[in-house]
């Protein structure tokens, strides 16, 4: 038997285990730079880690099963960062390393080659036809096509693919046949198509690489030297820099570059050229501004500049800009390295160049982490979804209320960047000219002042938004209208709650189309569920609530089944009355529009709701108002629904002798409320000759504690740890009041019947079945002393489990030493001889 300080063990294991994924080597910002209010747990991967306790300690009656959640499953992201279209959709703010590892989608740069061949070509050809030439067409099959010529049924119609058939276009057609076969040598897997893949040679396939790029080389080599076409000499010289890079040849490349690329640069390649570059010269600082130009100039090469970027060394790297645009791009790349505040590089950059195109990407982000760092845990309870990783080894030492003050600093360092960055949106606002349109600078001014609830003000930017902004941006106002009615509007009002409906239900089609967005609809509707538990309304904050589950919170942190989740918001909040409000709702015919989107969340049945409705009312003891819910529950509903069917199953008026006489539950639940309240009459009838009624109604409602068999009467799970309240950590089946505590994991109420019969009788065996239960819920529930903590942790491993042993048949001591001759000492003997052993230790 494992005893309640046997779970404390656990406790104190659980951050040791999390701890070492916390490090996950990304960019962070140095200490001032760090922002949000709270250092989060819970932002790694999901992981069973419980599952794996779980086989090392065989816990009575724990689901000791959890999950952790990534940030970004949780993050509050009001403004949808698409506002801004999808060119940086990458870089937009996450939780993550990057937002995604997609580059640029439209192709920008394979196309701007596809437009400078189809210029060369002449003649009416696209942009289409060259693409599915030059990247849609594997070197095997492009060799195929040539071979049967102009009759080749693949680009039938294809102009691009007629005029390399023109003989006079040979040299063309031969470096194009040269580019792919190098191409296919770099990418090669095998060297037998027809073979497995799995089962290639690896070293064979090296060796017939490198053979194949040699070859190519040599022939590229020679076509360059020839070539008269300045367009075919200039893209031979291209793809021997290439070469150059890979093969570490820095001579050569800079050799081509200077006599190619470095002065000239009318066209794309000379782009590509200089990004190649960056990674070829030795000055790190060089190479670091190379980067943040190829990050402008090279859509399709953005996340490998971005990742190779060294924003340390930003400040060097602009010595060798030329142009105040090419500083403000480094500048750029440096703030979009730093998640932390960003607004005076911001604000350095906008100075150097207003048109810098990372300007709005720069201030959605910093919109977006401001979203992060004041909303995510107000609306979670998660912590911010971004959280400093640079943690020193000291940090994991800190005590929470060290982490409490950290926290609330960080929160009023946070809110007042929020308003620094209001107050530059509000400047710009009204500038013309510059990277960000007028109805972006509008949106964004007026989004962060409803941030800080100013939503007089916000109005009057919001409203100036044109009619025909962008679509995306009309797309947020639908967002930023719901921010303004919760801003401005009472909630409760029925024409106020219609327009929230109106926007709910046009929020809810937007959000399908981006990534993203149904975990921030979901977050729209929970926080409006928690606009109206604020107000009173806890019926119309239930149903929202619903709307809401598939957001991670901290209520809902632990392990829960589908059945819990329907009713967890209404478990230790809801009333009676509540629970009847909601039933009449569900059953209404004609409702609004307002509660028909309320009642299409998902919902607890009818049964569960009456089940609950019971269940509230007996754990205020109210067993008449109990009753008559249970008895409106189809009858078989305990033993097929649920875990009722597994956890009660044992008879609650017997203290089991031992697992194989454990007894049987009641035919259902309203059966055993009746029993008790049979109980309570006989009680009543003859007060003080009720004995053995105390005795039952006792060790019954001691069955319905944390630590007893039937304690699915009193709650809905039974967590390790459930009643520690980690700050990391959160249980939603804790009950909310004092009162509830004591009954439930304290046993006040059992205690009261128990010591009610002992008071009655003289009688050894009551005073011994009495203090003997006392003493069995003490074992189970007593919590180790800081100094018995120390103690047990100074152990070898082997030896805890002893001393917890030890420390459990501690409580029966002294009733061993008191009760030794009655029978109920001999009955619990008897059913476990070595018994006698402990209790005599």
């Amino acid at each position: 038997m494992w005893t309640k300080s046997a779970r404390n063990l656990v406790a104190k294991t659980m951050p040791l285990l999390l701890a070492p994924n916390l490090d996950k080597n990304r960019e962070e910002p140095n200490r001032e730079e760090e922002s949000g209010n709270s250092i989060n747990f819970r932002e790694m991967s999901k992981t069973l880690f419980f599952a794996l306790l779980g086989l090392l300690f065989p816990l009575p009656f724990a689901n000791a099963c959890g999950i952790t959640y990534i940030g970004e499953e949780y993050r509050v992201a009001l403004l949808n960062p698409y506002v801004i279209g999808e060119e940086f959709s990458a870089f937009f703010y996450s939780a993550e390393w990057l937002n995604s590892y997609e580059n640029d989608k439209k192709g920008s740069d394979r196309k701007r080659n596809c437009v400078a061949w189809a210029s060369h070509a002449g003649n009416g050809v696209t942009t289409a036809e060259v693409r599915a030439v030059v990247y849609d067409t594997p070197y095997d099959e492009l060799l195929n096509a040539v071979s049967e010529g102009t009759d080749c049924q693949r680009f039938s119609g294809n102009s691009f693919f007629q005029f390399l058939m023109k003989k006079e276009k040979k040299p063309a057609l031969d470096y194009l046949l040269l580019a792919k076969e190098y191409e296919h040598y770099s990418s090669l897997e095998t060297t037998d198509p027809w073979a497995d893949y799995w089962a290639a040679d690896l070293d064979k396939v090296m060796s017939e690489s490198e053979r194949g790029k040699k070859e190519v080389k040599s022939k590229m080599n020679k076509q360059f030297k020839v070539a008269k076409d300045p367009f075919l000499k200039r893209r031979y010289a291209y793809q021997l820099l290439v070469m150059s890079r890979y093969a570490g040849d820095a001579e050569r490349f800079e050799q081509l570059y200077a006599e190619h690329f470095r002065a000239d640069k009318k066209d794309g390649l000379s782009a590509w050229a200089t990004f190649h570059r960056a990674a070829i010269v030795e000055d790190s600082v060089e190479a670091n501004y190379l980067l943040a130009q190829s990050f402008r100039d090279c859509p399709e090469k953005r996340i490998y500049c971005y990742q190779h970027f060294n924003k340390d060394l930003a400040m060097r790297s602009l010595t060798y800009c030329k142009t105040n645009e090419e500083r403000a791009m480094v500048m750029a790349l440096a703030a979009l390295r730093n998640p932390g505040r960003a607004l005076p590089q911001i604000e350095k950059i906008h100075s150097l160049d207003a048109n810098c195109p990372l300007l709005p990407l720069l201030l959605v982000r910093e919109t977006n982490k401001l979203e992060d760092w004041l909303l995510t845990d107000e609306v979670t309870g998660m912590g911010t979804a971004y959280y400093p990783e640079n943690n020193s080894d000291e940090k994991w030492e800190w005590s929470s209320g060290q982490w409490d003050e950290y926290r609330k600093l960080n929160k009023q360092k946070d809110k007042q960047y929020l308003v620094q960055v209001q107050q530059f949106m509000l400047g710009a606002a009204s500038q013309k000219g510059w990277a960000l349109s007028g109805d972006l600078a509008n949106m964004l001014a007026g989004h962060l002042l409803l941030m800080e609830k100013k939503g007089q003000e916000a109005e009057r930017y919001l409203k100036a938004i044109s009619s025909n902004a962008a679509p995306q941006i009309a797309e947020q106002q639908a967002t930023e209208q719901l921010l303004m009615l919760l801003n401005k509007s009472d909630i409760t009002k029925p024409e106020v709650k219609e327009q929230l409906v109106t926007l709910l239900e046009k929020l809810g089609k937007i959000k399908e189309k981006y990534p993203r967005g149904e975990r921030d609809f979901l977050v729209m509707n929970l926080m409006l569920s928690q606009e109206y538990q604020q107000k009173g309304e806890l019926l119309t904050a239930f149903f929202l609530n619903n709307h809401s589950l598939d957001l991670p919170t901290a209520e809902r942190y632990e392990y829960g089944t589908a059945y819990y989740e329907l009713i967890r918001f209404l478990d230790w909040k809801a009333s009676e009355k509540d629970i009847d409000d909601i039933l009449a709702l569900k059953e209404k015919k004609d409702k609004t529009a307002f509660e028909r989107y309320l009642t299409t969340a998902p919902l607890p049945s009818r049964n569960a709701l009456l089940d609950l409705r019971g269940t509230l009312s007996f754990r205020k003891n109210n067993l008449r108002e109990a009753v008559s819910a249970f008895e409106k529950v189809d009858q078989d509903f305990w033993k097929t629904k649920y875990e009722f069917k597994y956890h009660l199953v044992s008879d609650p008026f017997i203290m089991s002798r031992d697992s194989l006489n454990r007894g049987l539950f009641p035919a259902s639940k309203t059966a055993f409320v009746k029993r008790l309240m049979e109980l309570e009459a006989k009680v009543k009838a003859a007060p003080d000759k009720a004995v053995g009624e105390y005795l039952l109604l006792g060790t019954a409602w001691l069955n319905c504690t944390y630590v007893g068999k039937s304690w699915m009467m009193f709650s809905y799970g039974n967590s390790v740890m459930e009643d520690e309240m980690e700050s990391w950590f959160s249980y939603s089946y804790q009950p909310n009041s004092k009162e509830m505590e004591a009954i439930y994991y304290g046993a006040s109420r059992a205690f009261d019947y128990l010591e009610k019969a002992k008071a009655l009788t003289k009688d050894k065996d009551v005073h011994a079945k009495v203090d003997y239960l006392k003493a069995w819920h003490q074992s189970l529930s007593y919590k180790l002393t800081q100094a018995e903590q120390d103690e047990m942790n100074s152990l070898d491993w082997d030896k805890q489990g002893a001393f917890m042993l030890d420390k459990e048949m501690s409580f029966f001591r002294e009733w061993a030493k008191n009760y030794k001759t009655s029978s109920y000492y001999k009955e619990r003997v008897s059913t476990c001889p070595v018994l006698a052993t402990y209790f005599g230790k």
